[in-house]
């Protein structure tokens, strides 16, 4: 079986793979959303101090499907793990830059 990656990021993904070539994913038109919820729990030096908590809900993944592998931010992916589903999320693996520093692309994708 064949794996199918989606793109559920607002940009298109250029990931290297392990020969050097790029997989370009692009974005399906659906960004995965989640809600935070910011508690101050302290201050330190008048600076606030907070801890997010995510909603239960994330909106824009779809039910797993066998081969079928959803690529989302790192905060989706972690408010993810924490509800349980980790096997098909994946994130951005580790920037690849240019000359000028800008990201041009990842090297791999990584599972939380």
């Amino acid at each position: 079986m064949i794996a199918e990656f989606i793109n559920l990021t607002p940009h298109s993904l250029n990931v290297q793979k392990e020969d050097g070539s790029l997989l370009t994913v692009p974005p399906s038109g659906t960004v995965a959303r989640v809600k935070a919820e910011t508690e101050v729990v302290g201050k330190i030096e008048a600076v606030a101090i907070t801890r997010q908590k995510f909603a239960d809900e994330i909106d824009g993944v779809p039910a797993q499907k066998e081969g079928r592998y959803y690529i989302v931010s790192r905060l989706a992916a972690q408010a993810l793990k924490e509800a349980g589903r980790a096997e098909d999320i994946l994130v951005p693996g580790p920037a690849i830059r240019n000359g000028e520093g800008q990201i041009v692309g990842c090297d791999g994708l990584t599972r939380l």
